[in-house]
């Protein structure tokens, strides 16, 4: 990493990931007070249980931790989840203070009634709330938050039960913050174009004081810009053909080899990096344009705290074939740094990269058979927040394993998995737990 990727870096803040590199957890689920247990329980219980009350077998609020639980082990299915309990009686027991466990059908019928935004405000609230504890044992302050918008596709959801007939694949509509790698939104929509006003909506209700937003070509739209905008939040948003006059404004401006050559020796408004990764040299230019006030009150009249034009130049070259390729890409942004623009730029892909790859290559999720879409979409929430917590995991413990080795290590030692994980969602557990790792 050069110079100016770690000054971006810096003022985006470090990630989860990156908070315990001289730190590790020490518990055993035996240290697991009750009190975190409960504190679970109370956070379930939030959720208004939609059942009628003489016909209620085992309350919301275990349900919920039970289906969490047995998908951080590993769980994929209903079937899976009733499994995995009945193989772990003595550990239900000891959590829960009981013997009886819920069938498949009760899972089933209780994530296919939940409303789904109840659901992802209390899993959002566990991790933030486990992620800010972290921070606050090791002192370290979060910084800029950096978020990501974009739409998933749940490819295997198509389908109507007991039927032929053909249905759209159910949409998610994410918001990802890469500061603590973790999916904070998840609201299902009903086609792609929908994005757009679903978009504008959650970040109208969102908290963007001091933050950056960035999203594909999609959502550059001046009324998603100046929502952020107004909120006191900075934008970084693609430009393409879907924004006619403005993407021609953009390849015209920046096809003047002048006007590029007057950027890169200013100093100021150019910044370059490469890397040699995957057997090939990548090489990146980023050119920072201006919006003058003339062009504020003309092309941009409609765009609040519009600041520039960041034209963004991709070349590789393959080591072993010689083979070269080159992109060009435009961006709108509110920052007044080409190095912050540059990170958010190219950092927007980890919300593919780490959460929607990682939810179909990890956990499985375009292999999901539910048929019900309240169901799914809940679903979806839990495996998001599972992921962030295998994410965790793997931070405590210090492996250098990937993502799936980590879900698999972390339910083939589950309880005490499990005890690390759960140490961060109470504060003062968290605080004695945690230690100087040592050096290997």
């Amino acid at each position: 990493m050069n110079k100016g990727e770690e000054q971006a870096k810096a003022i985006v803040g470090l990630r989860i990931s990156e908070l315990l590199k001289e730190h590790a957890l020490t518990v055993s689920i035996e240290k697991i007070p009750r009190k975190v247990v409960t504190k679970l329980l109370c956070l379930f219980e939030q959720i208004e249980d939609p059942r009628l009350f003489c016909r209620v077998e085992y309350p919301l609020n275990e349900l919920l931790l039970t289906l969490f639980l047995a998908i951080l082990a590993g769980s994929e299915t209903y079937a899976d989840i009733s499994r995995f309990w009945q193989l772990n009686k003595k550990f239900y027991k000891r959590l829960f203070k009981k013997d009886k466990i819920a069938s498949h059908d009760t899972f089933r019928r209780i994530l296919s009634i939940l409303p789904t935004q109840h659901v992802n405000e209390i899993m959002s609230e566990i991790l933030v709330s486990s992620i800010a504890n972290l921070r606050k044992a090791l002192k370290v302050e979060k910084g800029t938050t950096f978020y990501s918008v974009d739409g998933k596709e749940l490819r295997g959801s198509g389908r109507k039960y007991e039927t032929s007939e053909k249905i759209k694949n159910l949409m998610t509509l994410n918001v990802y913050d890469h500061n603590d790698e973790t999916c904070i939104y998840s609201e299902p929509i009903s086609d792609k174009h929908n994005e757009i006003p679903h978009a504008q909506q959650l970040l109208s209700q969102m908290n963007l004081k001091d933050s950056i937003v960035s999203f594909d070509a999609m959502h550059t739209q001046y009324k998603t810009a100046n929502i952020i905008v107004q909120a006191k939040g900075d934008f970084v948003g693609g430009l393409k053909g879907n924004q006619g006059t403005l993407s021609t404004f953009a390849q015209e401006l920046f096809s003047d080899d002048k006007l590029l050559q007057k950027l890169k020796e200013s100093g100021n408004n150019y910044f370059y990096s490469s890397e040699i990764a995957h057997n090939q040299l990548e090489e990146r230019h980023f050119y920072y344009c201006a919006i003058t006030p003339k062009q504020k009150t003309q092309e941009f009249s409609k765009w609040e705290k519009i600041k520039a034009i960041v034209c963004y130049d991709k070349t590789t070259r393959h080591n072993v074939t010689a083979k070269q390729t080159f992109e060009r890409r435009y961006y709108l942004t509110s920052l007044n740094s080409v190095i912050d623009a540059s990170y958010c730029i190219r950092n927007h892909w980890g919300i593919e990269n780490s959460l929607h790859w990682l939810m179909d290559a990890i956990m499985n999720e375009d292999d999901c058979q539910v048929v019900d879409r309240n169901a799914a979409t809940n679903l979806s929430i839990l495996k998001k927040s599972c992921l962030s917590m295998y994410k965790l995991y793997k931070a405590v413990t210090k492996e250098k394993i990937s993502i799936r080795t980590t879900r698999k290590v972390f339910g083939w030692g589950f309880e005490d998995s499990l005890a690390k994980v759960l140490a961060m969602c109470d504060a003062k557990t968290l605080q004695d737990s945690l230690i100087i790792a040592p050096k290997k």
